[in-house]
């Protein structure tokens, strides 16, 4: 059923047709997840962006609902990535990371900014790899609060 859910989240932000034409071994794709991943936030698609974490939201460590509630308080959000670095491969995976500078600002007005980054990982081009192994996931993420 999650599943379900993901592939019609995706599909309803028209990003399911965007990423078949991706070249996802291209690092420049896994950034362009984790924008497309506050862009979501930002319009309030939680389903969208929970989707973008391995294993239809799992990788998340939390709920969908869990996750909802962990904006709750969030007005909007802003991420600026760098260049995709670290690209290193483990039993038929790439995993590759993207640094980030995450600016938010709750509804209380009060600003938070926060940085680090996000590891992202697909399954290599092996015979047999469908559309959702072959496109980046969000396996993990080291944010910290900068002063």
């Amino acid at each position: 059923m999650r599943k379900t859910l993901c592939l019609l989240a995706l599909v309803v932000a028209g990003l399911h047709s965007a990423h078949a034409q991706a070249d996802f071994s291209n690092p420049a794709a896994a950034r362009a997840v984790v924008e497309a991943y506050y862009k979501a936030i930002n319009e309030r698609d939680y389903r969208t962006a929970y989707c973008f974490w391995r294993g239809n939201g799992k990788a998340s460590g939390k709920t969908y609902s869990g996750f909802r509630r962990g904006f709750s308080e969030t007005a909007r959000s802003q991420v600026v990535t760098g260049e995709p670095v670290n690209s290193s491969g483990a039993m038929g995976s790439t995993y590759i990371d993207v640094h980030v500078d995450v600016f938010a600002t709750l509804k209380s007005g009060r600003r938070q900014h926060f940085g680090g980054m996000y590891t992202l990982a697909r399954v290599n081009d092996v015979d047999g790899a469908n559309e959702e192994q072959l496109r980046w996931h969000l396996v993990s993420a080291t944010l910290r609060v900068q002063p």
